[in-house]
């Protein structure tokens, strides 16, 4: 118990220390407001130079197993696109007809609205795994204790893209920032198929169990909108879910005996709050995320505070869609 304590007193100091941490940036960032702010004419300028509409296709890997556990790099993992779809369109008068600046061109701005929020930009990752032998997690059990509850917690909290594994992640750009830090919203989602193995003295269980991350928030994108093609350094805070699904999380004798032995707890579904920082580097990214899910069960690995690192590469070819398009 003591110790528990201790784990939540240092978890509670984390905290507030990350609160103290956005509240700084907050206010750098209300000071800077302006640099991300677009106006016409640099919105004209942006959405005149740059293609309307792209798409990588790519091979992708995440190469972080390589640093946890010194596995080799893989070639690749899966296959995927990157989309970048930027909206413009002429501005018009009161009368409906287009409107030029003092250089004779057609002024052009964001169309796309969504809830009264105006986007000029939006990017699209998705990935799809296609090759992979690490398909089963085993339970390691020691005179009965469960000694890698550990391994099973962390693929709930963050799914592994390996056997049968999606990964979608869309981003959307205001035309303005909003409060002076909202540069726009994010949505992660991340489903995964693996099978829960369990050998103790008293039964043997396999059970498919499909584990999916969903994260929707918003961020601000130090970076000008100029160069966010290639770079990117973020700070967002999103609201978080987790989940169970597939034959563990089947409404029977079996598959509930089976959650409560693994997990200590029959629950299949957990809600989160998650403060996160990315960068990237061309086709270099790489992002953390703390993480906090409540729970009545401890669950190792998973409940509490987290905190999660990841680096991913992605490469491919574009294909060229022309300008304009």
């Amino acid at each position: 118990i003591a110790d528990r304590n201790q784990s939540k007193a240092m978890n509670s100091s984390k905290i507030s220390q990350l609160l103290i941490l956005l509240l700084f940036f907050s206010g750098s960032l209300n000071a800077q407001s302006t640099v991300n702010r677009l106006s016409d004419a640099r919105l004209n300028a942006i959405l005149k130079s740059e293609k309307k509409f792209s798409i990588d296709v790519l091979g992708s890997g995440n190469i972080q197993s390589s640093f946890d556990d010194g596995k080799d790099i893989p070639a690749s993992t899966g296959v995927g696109v990157h989309l970048t779809k930027y909206f413009s369109r002429d501005s018009l008068d009161a009368n409906g007809n287009p409107v030029k600046d003092g250089n004779d061109i057609y002024q052009v701005n964001a169309p796309f609205n969504l809830l009264g929020l105006k986007f000029y930009k939006i990017e699209l990752d998705a990935n799809i795994n296609i090759a992979s032998t690490v398909d089963t997690l085993s339970a390691n059990f020691n005179k009965g204790n469960l000694q890698n509850q550990r391994e099973f917690g962390s693929a709930i909290l963050r799914p592994i893209i390996s056997g049968q594994a999606v990964e979608i992640s869309l981003t959307g750009y205001f035309q303005n920032t909003y409060l002076g830090i909202l540069s726009g919203v994010h949505f992660e989602y991340i489903s995964s198929n693996r099978n829960w193995l369990l050998m103790d003295s008293l039964q043997a269980a396999n059970r498919q169990a499909s584990t999916t991350m969903l994260r929707a928030g918003l961020f601000h994108d130090f970076i000008p909108a100029e160069s966010r093609d290639d770079y990117a350094v973020t700070m967002g805070l999103a609201f978080g879910y987790n989940s169970i699904s597939g034959d563990i999380a089947l409404d029977n004798t079996n598959s509930i005996n089976l959650r409560d032995k693994i997990l200590g707890t029959d629950q299949t579904y957990f809600f989160a709050t998650e403060l996160s920082l990315g960068f990237r580097l061309h086709n270099l990214k790489a992002d953390f995320a703390y993480s906090w899910i409540p729970s009545d069960t401890d669950i190792s690995g998973f409940t509490g505070s987290r905190f999660v690192t990841r680096i991913t590469f992605v490469g491919g070819f574009g294909l060229d869609m022309g300008k304009g398009r």
